[in-house]
C-alpha cells in the first residue's frame, strides 16, 4: 500500500526509487512528503524517468565525481519483507 512504501521511503531515508509500471500509481502517491527526489521506471510512464535514460549520456568517465565509499557505514540497499520486518 502507499502507507506502507511511506513508511519504508521515510525510515531510509531514500532519494531515489526504482519502480515498475503496475504499481506506479501507489509508488507515486507514497513518494509525496519523502526525501525522494527522482522515481525511475523500468518502461517510460508519466511523472518518472525512465530507467534506460541513465544510460543516454554517460558522459566522460575522467569528469565524473571522485566518490569515497565506506562499507561499514554506506548503505546501498535495505530489503524489506513481510517476513522479517513486519
Amino acid at each position: 500500500t502507499p502507507a506502507d512504501i511511506r513508511h519504508q521511503l521515510r525510515d531510509t531515508g531514500a532519494r531515489w526509487m526504482l519502480t515498475f509500471e503496475p504499481i506506479l500509481g501507489n509508488v507515486l502517491e507514497a513518494a509525496e512528503g519523502t526525501a525522494v527526489q527522482e522515481i525511475f521506471c523500468l518502461t517510460a510512464a508519466d511523472r518518472t524517468t525512465p530507467l534506460a535514460a541513465l544510460l543516454d549520456d554517460p558522459g566522460n568517465p575522467g569528469d565524473w565525481p571522485s566518490i569515497s565509499i565506506d562499507p561499514a557505514n554506506d548503505l546501498l540497499a535495505l530489503p524489506y519483507s513481510s517476513g522479517t520486518s513486519g
